[in-house]
This record gives structure tokens, C-alpha cells and sequence, in this order.
């Protein structure tokens, strides 16, 4: 099932993007440095796994950018819903995160299905 190793994916992509993170940071390198570059770290990952393992495509850069589009515009909407749902509608943080998780999660998967991975338009393995 494609949605389970979509979530497989995104499980090691949290870990690649936040091992990156504590590295850079033993290193003494600037927190948000550090966070921007494991954040572009853990979507190529993520890009490349989703490729081969979900998706089974062959894939190319004009694919790659729409990727990074969704994904930052995933990021957006997640600041955004936890802005919502903890200051102006008054869930504890910690709730509100799961919910933006369970609202963001098949949001994405089905716009990286549809027009990132999207098999009628890129060739098949």
C-alpha cells in the first residue's frame, strides 16, 4: 500500500533531517543554518525514497522543484493550522500538532501521487 510507504518515508525522512540537525549543531553551525540545510537534507531524501520506494518512477529536475514547492507549501500550511489551532482557537500545542499532522499528511501524499509522482507523466522502473 502506497500511503504506508509514503509514511515509512516520511518516519526516515524526520530522522535523516534531524540526526543532520544535532550534527550540524555539535558543529557549532548557526541553529536556523542548521535547519534550513537539514530541512533541503531530509526533502531530498525524501524525494529520492519516494521515488524509488513509493512511487517506483524515474523522475527529473523539473519534477524535483515541484516537489520542494509542495513541500515548502506543506511547511506553510503546518506553521499556519498550529498558528490557528493554539493561538486563536486555544488547543494545547501539543494536540494541535497531531492534528496537523492527521489534516496535512493525506493533503500531501495525495498532491505528491497526483503531480509530483504522477505515473501517466513520468517513465516507469
Amino acid at each position: 500500500m502506497k500511503i504506508v510507504k509514503f509514511g515509512s518515508v516520511g518516519i526516515m525522512n524526520t530522522l535523516v533531517s534531524y540526526l543532520v540537525f544535532c550534527v550540524l549543531i555539535y558543529f557549532d553551525v548557526y541553529y536556523l543554518t542548521s535547519s534550513v540545510l537539514s530541512f533541503l537534507v531530509g526533502s531530498a531524501f525524501s524525494y529520492i525514497m519516494n521515488s524509488i520506494y513509493t512511487f517506483s518512477v524515474c523522475t527529473n529536475v523539473r519534477s524535483f522543484f515541484k516537489f520542494i514547492t509542495i513541500t515548502a507549501g506543506s511547511l506553510f500550511l503546518s506553521v499556519l493550522l498550529l498558528y490557528i489551532f493554539k493561538s486563536i482557537v486555544g488547543i494545547h500545542v501539543l494536540i494541535s500538532q497531531i492534528l496537523v499532522v492527521l489534516i496535512r499528511f493525506p493533503i500531501v501524499y495525495l498532491l505528491m501521487k497526483r503531480i509530483i509522482f504522477n505515473q501517466a507523466h513520468l517513465f516507469q522502473r
